[in-house]
């Protein structure tokens, strides 16, 4: 796979000294399609998740538990749901964590959706989270690879931070697989790179320190019958110690990026990370006015310029003197075609 990243445009504007990104927040929830009260609950609870502003605030994942017995989605493939119901020392079915908390502590079953409100959805969308995330992935015929990019927004020490992906289906049965009754299955989780334990994270992170990772793992089969499928990857920093989700995102595919081609190749970023400027290089097929824009994390332009080059290679120098420490992207287009690289600025 050729390491080109793309920006995701879900953040707010990062700079060294302004902790003010948009937070997406983490609901995941224990259901089972064995479950009676899930089916009662689980319309309603999606309806309101996906109502009002709340698609930008809050995404829910779910796993397939054997609450109050086994069926065919845990059966499949338990793993995961068997890490996570451990990790949560889950109760009952139906069940949820915002952010891995139990939010309404003074209700007769803690975690249980229906108390979720609108308040509480606000308030943890309105925290200025510790890291952004940046992810991208690709799907491959029977795997997935997932960049990452990681960026400290508010300093922290934990020596528990993990870096947790979880691949997700969503699924349409023509009949009901389970006792309950219900078809529709939205963000199950299917699998989990490289499981359910995570990737651990450095303990110690300072503002505008930034990591990089790359995860591979297998793309789930679904061996279940009269099933239509939606994927989707969702990333999230989390605190074992507290449970605490820090930051989550959905991951994006680089397929609506224009395609890299032929006539614009060898393009290289140096020196990478960055301090006052960056040397773009490559080789062009034909001569050409090419575009070098440089793109913050929220898809924002920081730098256009245009310059003529002849055919062969090109190096041009890029001052990056008014730009904070982060994470940006390099926008190479010539010929009605586009690069694009990632580089970091450290200064």
């Amino acid at each position: 796979m050729r390491r080109t990243l793309f920006f995701l445009a879900v953040v707010s504007l990062f700079t060294i000294s302004v902790n003010a990104q948009s937070r997406l927040v983490l609901y995941e929830e224990f259901t089972g399609e064995n479950c009676g009260p899930c089916a009662g609950v689980n319309p309603g609870l999606w309806t309101f998740l996906r109502s009002s502003t709340n698609p930008s605030k809050i995404f829910m994942i779910k796993y397939m538990s054997p609450i109050p017995s086994a069926g065919p989605f845990y059966n499949s493939n338990h793993a995961y749901t068997d890490a996570r119901l451990s990790y949560y020392s889950v109760p009952f079915a139906p069940y949820g964590r915002m952010d891995g908390i139990v939010k309404d502590g003074t209700a007769a079953y803690p975690g249980e959706p229906n108390y979720l409100v609108q308040s509480d959805v606000d308030s943890n969308a309105g925290v200025s989270p510790v890291f952004n995330l940046v992810a991208v992935r690709s799907y491959h015929a029977d795997s997935v690879t997932v960049d990452v990019d990681v960026t400290c927004l508010s300093a922290i020490t934990s020596s528990s931070l993990k870096l947790r992906i979880a691949f997700t289906r969503s699924l349409t049965f023509a009949t009901a697989p389970g006792g309950n009754g219900e078809m529709v299955f939205e963000n199950v989780v299917r699998s989990m790179y490289p499981d359910a334990t995570g990737t651990t994270l450095d303990a110690a992170w300072t503002v505008g320190k930034t990591a990089h990772f790359t995860l591979k793992g297998k793309r789930f089969s679904e061996s279940l019958s009269n099933t239509t499928t939606d994927s989707t990857v969702v990333v999230w920093v989390q605190d074992d110690a507290t449970k605490n989700v820090k930051q989550a995102t959905i991951a994006t595919s680089p397929s609506s990026v224009p395609t890299i081609a032929n006539n614009i190749d060898e393009i290289n970023i140096s020196p990478n990370p960055a301090t006052d400027f960056i040397v773009v290089s490559g080789t062009l097929e034909n001569k050409a006015t090419t575009g070098i824009k440089i793109i913050d994390v929220t898809g924002k332009v920081v730098s256009d310029n245009l310059f003529n080059f002849d055919a062969g290679h090109f190096a041009q120098s890029i001052s990056l003197n008014n730009l904070c420490n982060g994470i940006y992207f390099a926008n190479i287009s010539a010929n009605g075609e586009t690069i694009t690289r990632r580089f970091v600025i450290n200064k």
